[in-house]
């Protein structure tokens, strides 16, 4: 952890003040306090492994369907120094949407809706707590700062960024896993010119623990190992991307799919958290 000697700091959307032990445990506070729950830090390099494995899934057509999933985007998408000139570091930030329980059953017929979808639209509030978040950065680095924020709609690959950044590590659910609220967080991120020491990754795997797969509603169709990703077989593609009924397509019956599930994964999530 840096020494910055920057004393008695403003480090809070609160108003909190605090003496400094580093600038990063400045900056993890104030994550905290603009309601973020792990804020954790990696380097501006490129994120070449991830690259190299998201070419080779669009070049085995495993994202037909989505259009906007370019070769060019994947580029852009994995170097955050085209994204931002003169970046430094990565701030990864994640915030729980483990809401609880919905409410006990009755009579009526419903759907089920993924604990994502419940409330506001996420990249709303999200927004605002980065745009919070980064407002407060020139007075912790005593400087002015350049920023450029991202929550998982522009060209910025959140799940590298948190596994590098200690965030967690890719599950068999293709999720970020953390330690302390499973896959259920969104990620955020912010590149920033301010140099920050970067945390390690994890060195944890999901082992020979397979849930996840054995609780997907399409038989384990729905998911495949890390990095192995294929749009077709996802029912979030089906409900959010294609916005088809999903048993009337030829790919949506072959996944065997439960038409009351109507938005996002389900029953995969809360294995995560075991």
């Amino acid at each position: 952890m840096a020494n910055t000697g920057l004393g008695l700091i403003i480090i809070g959307c609160n108003n909190l003040c605090a003496i400094d032990s580093g600038l990063e445990e400045a900056i993890r506070r104030l994550g905290g306090s603009c309601g973020f729950d792990i804020v954790r830090f990696t380097t501006a390099d490129a994120f070449s492994r991830d690259e190299a494995a998201a070419l080779k899934r669009i070049r085995d057509g495993h994202m037909d369907g989505f259009s906007w999933y370019t070769e060019e985007r994947v580029r852009r998408a994995n170097r955050p120094q085209e994204l931002l000139e003169g970046a430094k570091s990565v701030i990864s930030l994640a915030l729980s949407y483990n809401t609880g329980e919905p409410n006990p059953p009755d009579s009526q017929p419903r759907g089920k809706i993924a604990r994502y979808a419940w409330g506001d639209d996420y990249h709303d509030v999200i927004k605002k707590r980065l745009r919070k978040f980064v407002s407060k950065l020139p007075s912790i680095a005593g400087r002015p700062v350049s920023t450029r924020i991202f929550v998982d709609d522009g060209p910025m690959n959140d799940r590298a960024a948190a596994a590098r950044a200690g965030i967690g590590w890719f599950g068999k659910n293709t999720n970020i896993l953390t330690q302390s609220h499973g896959s259920w967080v969104f990620l955020a991120q912010v590149i920033t010119d301010i140099p920050l020491e970067p945390d390690a990754p994890l060195k944890k795997t999901c082992g020979e623990c397979v849930l996840c797969i054995d609780a997907c509603p399409t038989g384990g169709n729905c998911l495949s190992l890390c990095h192995r990703q294929q749009a077709l077989h996802f029912i979030p593609y089906h409900r959010a991307t294609r916005r088809n009924p999903t048993r009337t397509s030829p790919s949506g019956r072959r996944l065997g799919f439960r038409v009351r599930h109507l938005s996002g994964c389900l029953p995969c999530q809360p294995q995560g958290n075991r």
